[in-house]
């Protein structure tokens, strides 16, 4: 049989515990304590600072990579600043260095009360990261301060450094102080159907002069004629982007119509590039005829939005191009009527006005004399 404990001696080992550990509490949720003024900054735990290529040939595009933590419960977030040197100079705030951030940073709902640019926060355990871009024309080190923290020391060897004058033009602060250079520039601004445009990209951002490019591909977006939203991803492209000689990203497109693209990176968006693309329009003779009509046919190489439009025969004199007749496009966007011959030449071609989705366009000319019809 088991034994029982007495229960004199389960009294006294209950009276033993509570005296230790005190009183047991019901179980609550962590909960940030209100503060009277303005909130303390949050505690920073770490900063890292890495460069995504610790020695260059000559100055060229080197991304820095910033990671740091902070903050629990309520506090203003931390203020963080890239700094450098170059040889046994101090460190100080770098310049001639664009920031960006990728990702999404620590999630902070603003205290009533508190005041921009450092808004108070109430926040959790987080992780935020930047990216710098930056091309030392001479080896130079960095390091990430936040809050209280510095980061250690890495350093950016040039073997070929120049002696151009130092960049100025912007430095590490919080804010970026430059907008991304976001510029497409097609080989063509108008095509007919089928045929590709090769758009070349310019991404970076502009400093003292030049272009510093981020390693990593930014993204394309398209908008069709007459559509109020654009595409994402962008539609027709045949190929890219991929990275030229110079740097600058290329992308093969081929648009089905009239079609406008433009960059667009974390947010920002450069301006629209329309490509007009023109229905491909080919006017055929039915067959050779000895009678007073000739039956020609009119055929478009488009997509199905102009089933239904109007397409123009029309016949050359000595003042332009005169309207004969407007035909209706079938669901196989075709169209076929006679045309009356007389003694003299006739030089008939199709056009098609301008829509919403395509460019004006006119067919080849194709010659009819006499009642006999030939091709010029």
């Amino acid at each position: 049989m088991r034994r029982r404990i007495p229960a004199a001696l389960l009294a006294l080992v209950s009276a033993l515990v509570l005296g230790l550990l005190g009183t047991p509490r019901a179980a609550h949720s962590l909960t940030c304590p209100a503060s009277v003024g303005p909130p303390p900054p949050a505690p920073v735990f770490s900063a890292e600072l890495s460069a995504s290529a610790p020695a260059v040939q000559t100055p060229e595009s080197v991304e820095l990579i910033a990671r740091y933590s902070w903050g629990i419960c309520r506090g203003t977030a931390p203020e963080f600043l890239l700094e450098s040197r170059v040889g046994s100079e101090d460190f100080a705030p770098a310049t001639g260095v664009a920031m960006y951030r990728r990702g999404n940073p620590s999630n902070c709902a603003p205290v009533t009360g508190s005041s921009p640019p450092v808004a108070a926060c109430t926040v959790s355990w987080g992780t935020e990261q930047l990216e710098y871009i930056t091309a030392p024309a001479q080896t130079t080190d960095y390091q990430l301060r936040v809050g209280p923290l510095v980061s250690e020391v890495i350093t950016v060897t040039v073997v070929n450094p120049t002696d151009t004058v130092p960049c100025n033009q912007a430095s590490g602060g919080r804010s970026v102080p430059v907008q991304p250079r976001l510029v497409i520039t097609p080989d063509r601004s108008r095509i007919v159907f089928g045929e590709r445009v090769r758009l070349r990209a310019s991404f970076g951002y502009e400093m003292c002069g030049r272009l510093l490019r981020p390693s990593f591909m930014t993204g394309l977006e398209s908008r069709r004629g007459g559509a109020i939203y654009s595409d994402q991803p962008a539609q027709d492209v045949i190929s890219g982007p991929t990275r030229d000689a110079n740097g600058d990203l290329v992308y093969e497109v081929s648009p089905k119509m009239t079609t406008s693209y433009r960059l667009m990176f974390l947010g920002n968006f450069g301006e629209f590039t329309t490509i007009e693309v023109a229905p491909r329009l080919e006017l055929e003779l039915l067959r050779r005829t000895t009678g007073p009509r000739v039956a020609v046919r009119v055929r478009v190489h488009a997509d199905a939005s102009l089933v239904g439009a109007r397409v123009d025969l029309e016949r050359q004199t000595a003042l332009g191009w005169e309207r004969l007749t407007s035909l209706k496009l079938g669901g196989n966007l075709t169209a076929v009527t006679r045309v009356r011959l007389n003694a003299r030449a006739l030089r008939l071609r199709a056009a098609l006005p301008a829509t919403a989705r395509y460019g004006a366009s006119a067919s080849p000319a194709v010659s009819v004399r006499g009642t006999i019809a030939a091709r010029p």
